[in-house]
């Protein structure tokens, strides 16, 4: 009798609040709902996450949950699917705290927020040039790996200004400079074309006119250097010893100039040097591959930064002595 009677208070009890235990039922979810819309406290500020080619809209939930990116996996799941959305692969900057809807919103519009920085590489950059300015500009780039691969295709990475994101891997740079040097020679194929040296060698000497001439002087200077290479005689261009050894013209010592061990000594060796010694402009590819008929064999740059022509040795001298000695 006394079990039936605290039943029944029971019962009643929860027939008279059962609303109540609804209501904060509801109350408790929704506060759980809402707290896993908001960003997680830990959330990673200023931090890059990378989706993956093929990367699915789960593998993407997780990733960003353990990344602490969103408190609740399963809400960004949710959130995707019922907009009949996929996620969209690619490099991600998260810089400040964004609730779970945002980053979803991102992710399935692609929207990377990467900031781009404007970078200017010279006519006449070498390739570890560039990757000093690279590794100046972007402290996280991958810069060993930028030099190794800029390197073996020195004088084919374009010099220009570039928009490059803070992500931008060392494949990525290199390729986009080495697409833009083929975009850039297009506009004077028929002039390669119609030279008779290879690409290569225009390109060497293009550089070694970036090295030696000014932009008043480049095709002059062409002329002189095709006409020795003609000849047989050794191009004595003191630009390759700045890209091998590091020295100009005013403090090479003789042993430096008769050093054999040097490939790219172009005072012992004839021919253009073993590769490009810097990375030309199309002003000084386009002179390289043209050769007009010239009365000099000899130029120097004098102290006073003007150019000086001779037809022979003797000539040559005598412009040593007035403007450089």
């Amino acid at each position: 009798m006394y079990k039936e009677k605290i039943k029944e208070l029971n019962d009643n009890y929860l027939k008279e609040n059962k609303p109540n235990f609804i209501i904060i039922i509801l109350i408790v979810i929704l506060l759980v709902g809402l707290i896993n819309t908001t960003p997680p406290n830990n959330f990673a500020d200023g931090k890059i996450i990378t989706i993956e080619k093929g990367s699915t809209i789960k593998n993407t939930a997780e990733l960003l949950e353990k990344e602490n990116i969103i408190r609740s996996k399963l809400l960004f799941n949710i959130i995707i699917t019922m907009t009949n959305s996929n996620v969209i692969e690619g490099k991600y900057l998260f810089h400040s705290q964004e609730n779970v809807f945002k980053v979803a919103d991102r992710i399935k519009k692609g929207s990377y927020q990467i900031p781009s920085k404007r970078i200017t590489f010279f006519e006449g950059e070498t390739s570890y040039q560039m990757a000093e300015k690279l590794k100046k500009n972007f402290p996280n780039f991958d810069v060993d790996t930028f030099y190794d691969l800029a390197l073996v295709n020195e004088g084919y990475l374009f010099p220009d200004t570039y928009d490059f994101k803070a992500t931008i891997s060392a494949e990525e740079a290199v390729k986009e400079m080495m697409d833009n040097f083929s975009q850039q020679i297009s506009e004077i194929s028929e002039k390669i074309e119609n030279s008779d040296r290879t690409l290569n060698e225009i390109i060497k000497m293009a550089s070694i006119i970036e090295g030696e001439a000014d932009s008043t002087s480049r095709q002059e200077v062409a002329d002189i250097l095709w006409k020795r290479l003609d000849e047989g005689m050794p191009l004595q261009v003191d630009a390759t010893f700045v890209y091998s050894i590091g020295k100009n013209s005013f403090n090479l010592t003789l042993a430096e100039l008769r050093d054999e061990e040097n490939p790219y000594n172009s005072y012992v060796f004839t021919g253009l040097p073993p590769t490009p010694i810097n990375n030309p402009g199309i002003k000084a590819i386009e002179a390289a591959a043209q050769q007009n008929e010239t009365p000099y064999l000899f130029f120097l740059t004098g102290r006073d930064g003007n150019m000086y022509y001779a037809s022979t040795f003797e000539a040559h001298k005598n412009n040593r002595y007035l403007y450089l000695d």
